[in-house]
Order: C-alpha cells, then structure tokens, then sequence
C-alpha cells in the first residue's frame, strides 16, 4: 500500500467526525465526515453506558474563581503551549508525570508522518504513523484526545497516568515464578503485558493531546476472530492482502488462547497489584502484535481500588462504565466494580475465542442479558470437547459469584498453561507467534 504523507496540522479536518471532536467543531469550522468503511479496533462506547465523569480545561485568558473549589485544576501555561493537569505537563515536545520528564517519552508533531486511520472510537481515533527521524522503519499508534470535552480529558488523564506509571522500570520479564500474593506482577512481566507509552504531544492549535504509542500490527483479538472468507481478519491492518468478500467466526486453538490467556493475566495482574481496576476488558482492548505479543490496551476508564469506606471511589466504581456485554452480573445490577469484575470479563473473552463469537451474540439490551444470566449457568456455554484446564479457569472467572471467582494470581498457576510449556511470558509468546505465522503465512 503506496504511503501518504498526512499533515498533523490539518487532522482535525477529519477527527470532527468522530465523537470526541464535538467541542472541538464549535470552535472551528465544520469539517468533513469519515469514510465509512473506516472500522474501528478501539473502544466503541454504547449510548446507554454513562460516564460519570468531571474535569476542567481552563484557557489562560479564562482563569477565574470557577475552578477553586477543585484542588488541582488544568491550566494552560501562559504561552499556551503546555497543558497541565494534576501530576502531569504535557508540552509540544515533553511529558513530566509527578516532577519527572520522562526523556523516552518526548515526542512532537514535526518528527511524525501520519499514513491512516486504523481505529475510532467514541472518545478517540486512532491513526498509523512513523516517525521521521528514526533510522530503522518502526510505526506508532497516535491515540487523538480533543481536549474541549470534560469526559474525553479525564479519560485521558486516567490513561496517561497508568501508561506513565507503567513506563517505570524494574522487575524481570523472564520470571517464571509466581506468587501467590500476586507481588512478582510488580515487575516488567506484568508492565510489558500493557501498550507501552512511546511518547506524548499537546498540540495548542488543534486543542488536542496525541499519545504516541506502541503499534500492535496484528490488531485485536476482535479482529482475530473475525475474518473474511480467506480467513484474513477484517481490521483495516490486513486489508491489503485480500478481497473482503464474506464473513466468518475464527475459533481459536487451546494452544492459542493458552498463550492469549497468559499474556493478559500478567497485564491484569500488574493492574490489579497497582490497586488498579480496568472496567473495560473485552476482544477489542487486547492487542496483539506480529511477534506473538499480547498486550492490554484502552485504559480511557480504569479506576484507582479504595478502601470500601470511601463514599466517592464506591460511587465512582458504581457508575455504568464499560462494554455491556462483557460485564459482570453484580455490575449489571448496579453494583461497585471489584477486581473479580474484571476476572469476569476475562472469562469472558477467553470464551468468546474458544467459539469464535460472544456467548451473548443476539442480545441487545440489558434486561435482556440480565435475564440470560438468571436463567442459565455458565458452563452450559462451554462446548464438551474442551480440556479440563480450560474448563476450570473459565468457570473460574465465569461464577455468578464474584465471591467466588479466581484471583488472576491463582489462574496464572495453573498446569493447564504447563501443559503447554508456558511458564513465562517469552514462551507464550513465542507460541502465540507459532500460530500467527501457521495462521497467516500461508493465506497471505
């Protein structure tokens, strides 16, 4: 595919038609719709799922008594040229997160070639891009915020601060022992399991904060189990390499989803050892790259896990967030999130590669999916023919319980992933990658 050279300054010509644009449109003049075979491999966000959400974006031409009463208020520096919030200062050309400048993280618009839009969601786009000073080709995600809406920026800022955090050092990738306590997902093992942070740009023109980061160049596991009639997923990724006739559901190889299974398991890992929840686990938000890596991605809406007491954190975890049907049944009924609701989606997309399709694929409201979930167990879901490894971990995370599901640091555990030799995450992925080339070299 011959490659354009894409002016940052004149994105916004196409982000207007995307969600997250609004605020930007009322400043600006009216731009163009997206094509619509443009699909998205990010996050699409359902009207009926709320975000109770607030922040401030204050112009230094607007500073006024307005925002005393937050304690840290965004603010522009008086040029204009930085965007402030809290812990972090985003420049042109520098990212400081907690009075540290993260020097491999600097980035600007000047050095980047856009070459096209491989995601939208509600509150992003997502566009390929390389960067124009490195010497080897190497590609980037660049992740587009408008900053004029107060939902989109404290996504934002919820998922730079855990990319910057997860961007700190330590640990080792090749541990093959785990702890029961869950302590070793506080190494690289577990950080190197989520999308790394490659850099970051606030772009004061546009009203916009870029994330450059890590390129996934297999896309989603969404778009692994949906293919054409070639067998070839439908994400723009691979639409180069063959006609998109028909459509068809992929089932995945225990083997697969083995190597799939771990990989997440570290990144939720280290989530949940950081007191972190994500809220929103599903095919779409796990990445996967040519190298046989699997990665968790979109963290537009994880939730720092406080002591049951605090009245705001349990309001906050309590708001309708996330990807309905991947939700748990406690949070159905509106009830807090725990770190057993992520387990729950992770049973979740563990089954839905195993039958190549969502178990709750039809249903299209919540009473619906309630009512589904009172009728029926589990299990009832789990084809005969699966392993009694696989089994266990998927009733494991599938319980209508939340008491009673496993901790991810129990399932990293268990013989069904040394039944595959997979002790570490170097292993599964170099499994993964075994059954990406076997899948694709020979269709490509």
């Amino acid at each position: 595919m011959p490659k354009s050279k894409i002016d940052l300054s004149k994105l916004s010509l196409n982000l207007d038609g995307c969600r997250f644009g609004d605020g930007l449109q009322n400043l600006r003049r009216p731009h163009e719709s997206p094509s619509p075979k443009q699909q998205s491999t990010e996050s699409n966000h359902q009207e009926d799922e709320h975000h109770n959400l607030e922040s401030h974006y204050i112009n230094h031409e607007q500073i006024t008594n307005k925002h005393r009463h937050k304690p840290e208020p965004e603010i522009l520096s008086p040029l204009g040229t930085t965007y402030r919030s809290q812990e972090l200062s985003i420049g042109n050309n520098f990212l400081r997160f907690k009075g540290s400048t993260f020097a491999s993280c600097a980035s600007s618009k000047d050095e980047l070639e856009v070459l096209e839009c491989i995601g939208r969601g509600g509150f992003s786009t997502v566009w390929k891009a390389r960067r124009t000073t490195d010497e080897e080709e190497k590609y980037y995600a660049l992740k587009m915020f408008c900053m004029q809406s107060h939902e989109r920026r404290r996504m934002l800022l919820r998922e730079l601060k855990l990319l910057c955090t997860a961007a700190g050092g330590g640990g080792d990738s090749n541990s093959d022992t785990t702890h029961e306590d869950g302590g070793v997902f506080g190494g690289n093992g577990g950080r190197e399991c989520l999308v790394q942070l490659e850099g970051a740009f606030f772009d004061f023109d546009e009203g916009a904060v870029t994330l450059v980061l890590e390129f996934m160049d297999r896309g989603s596991i969404s778009d692994l189990l949906n293919c054409n009639s070639n067998g070839l997923p439908t994400s723009p990724l691979f639409r180069g390499l063959s006609p998109r006739t028909s459509y068809r559901s992929v089932k995945l190889p225990e083997y697969a989803i083995a190597a799939i299974g771990y990989q997440v398991m570290w990144g939720l890992g280290f989530l949940h050892f950081q007191s972190v929840l994500h809220r929103d686990i599903k095919p779409a938000n796990v990445l996967i790259s040519s190298s046989g890596r699997v990665k968790l991605a979109d963290f537009g809406i994880v939730s720092q896990r406080e002591v049951q007491d605090d009245e705001t954190s349990l309001q906050m975890n309590a708001t309708v967030i996330g990807t309905t049907r991947y939700m748990s049944p406690e949070r159905l009924r509106g009830k807090p999130y725990t770190m057993s609701s992520d387990v729950w989606s992770l049973g979740l997309v563990l089954l839905e590669c195993l039958l190549g399709a969502s178990p709750f694929e039809g249903i299209s409201s919540v009473v619906e999916l309630v009512q589904t979930l009172d009728e029926c167990e589990m299990s009832e879901y789990i084809p005969a023919s699966t392993s009694n490894g696989l089994r266990e971990i998927l009733l494991g995370c599938l319980s209508h319980t939340y008491q009673k599901r496993m901790p991810v640091s129990v399932m990293i555990t268990s013989p069904w992933f040394l039944s595959y030799k997979i002790t570490n995450v170097e292993i599964a992925s170099k499994l993964m990658r075994e059954y990406l080339n076997d899948r694709y070299l020979s269709l490509s």
